[in-house]
């Protein structure tokens, strides 16, 4: 029989090799290709989410010809593809449309359906806001209309707190597509109430402007993570920081930074934790990005960072509010993409399709489940 101090020391060692439990990782059906092609590319940026027993993933972008650096032209797609829980084969057809191709807006997962909004084509960015709900026993999809933002968004980051949904950061036009402090909400809960139920614009918080920030709503916050400030003419800022904003005082407040950037990445909450999935460092964004302002000139060079690229980041990294404090929560066994939601779904983080290295999109859906604590 362990002695009381020996029960005492195992009660403290007990959530540390809990902590230590990696997540478990496996793949779901891969994106297949649309009604009438023969190859799928992958999607960058697509909506995402489930309803019901069923994951929707919708629009985004890809390089379906040829890569960026072989003059490869992206395109935008209004395909939408439905797995149903416990099935091996995604679901498409002409009728599983999105209003008009899209991609680089936001989603989430709701009773009612997936909202999807903002987003952009390769010309210009939009306001609208809609629902996508899928009905498993006609196998049709819905698209609903809601509350249009208060001004064009994409690029930006999602939250969510209760029935609230709120948008940061993104940029309101393709040229000259400058990086913005937009912050709106809109609460789900006043859908119906004529007057009511529309976006609000939020305070911002005291950090630059930013596209491709991370966020994630905890214990009644919105907290808001890295991104980049694109400058005319100059190196990109690329952010590491971190912000916390509470609804009740609408105030913001600095909070522990992540370890390195995460522009781009997927959160998902995971117990008492925001979780971050992998994100770009920004280290070889500024690599390339040096060639594009002539600071550094051979062309070569330049396509050989691309084509050389070892991905994306592979880590997890965890923020822990109560502590205000981060860890490491395991490694992937590869690259994990950019440009794609965490959607929660039966007990794991669902990561389908996205961006693994510049210009290369994958067609894999991978799922994480984090060990039980």
């Amino acid at each position: 029989m362990l002695s009381a101090h020996l029960m005492r020391f195992a009660a403290l060692l007990l959530p540390v090799l809990a902590l230590a439990a990696e997540p478990r990782f496996s793949s779901l059906p891969e994106l297949p290709p649309g009604p009438g092609q023969t190859r799928q590319a992958g999607q960058a940026a697509p909506f995402a989410g489930v309803h019901g027993d069923a994951l929707i993933v919708a629009g985004g972008a890809n390089f379906p010809h040829a890569m960026p650096w072989d003059g490869g032209a992206k395109v935008w797609w209004d395909e939408v593809f439905v797995l149903e829980r416990g099935a091996d084969a995604w679901r498409t057809g002409k009728n599983l449309k999105l209003p008009r191709p899209l991609g680089y807006g936001f989603s989430f997962s709701t009773p009612e359906g997936v909202v999807c909004v903002g987003g952009c084509d390769a010309t210009q960015c939009y306001r609208e806001v809609f629902l996508l709900a899928w009905d498993a026993r006609r196998t049709e999809l819905t698209t609903t209309a809601l509350p249009p933002l208060p001004a064009p968004l994409a690029f930006m980051a999602g939250a969510q707190l209760g029935s609230v949904i709120f948008v940061l950061g993104g940029q309101h036009d393709m040229k000259p597509g400058a990086p913005t402090r937009s912050f709106f909400a809109l609460d789900l809960a006043k859908r119906g109430r004529t007057g009511d139920f529309r976006w609000e614009e939020l305070p911002a918080w005291p950090g630059p402007a930013r596209i491709v920030p991370v966020a994630a709503g905890l214990g009644g916050k919105v907290f808001l993570y890295s991104g980049r400030e694109p400058r005319p003419g100059r190196a990109a800022h690329i952010l590491a920081d971190a912000f916390a904003y509470d609804p009740a005082v609408r105030a913001w407040r600095a909070v522990a930074a992540p370890p390195r950037a995460v522009m781009a990445a997927a959160a998902s909450v995971v117990g008492g934790e925001i979780w971050i999935l992998g994100g770009d460092d920004g280290k070889i964004f500024a690599q390339l990005e040096a060639f594009d302002l002539g600071v550094s000139s051979p062309a070569v060079a330049k396509r050989g960072i691309l084509e050389t690229h070892p991905g994306f980041a592979r880590d997890i990294l965890a923020y822990d509010p109560r502590r205000d404090a981060w860890r490491q929560v395991a490694l992937a066994p590869e690259p994990l993409p950019v440009t794609t939601i965490a959607v929660p779904w039966g007990g794991a983080i669902i990561l389908p399709t996205g961006e693994v290295r510049p210009g290369v999109r994958t067609t894999a859906v991978l799922r994480v489940a984090p060990a039980a604590r």
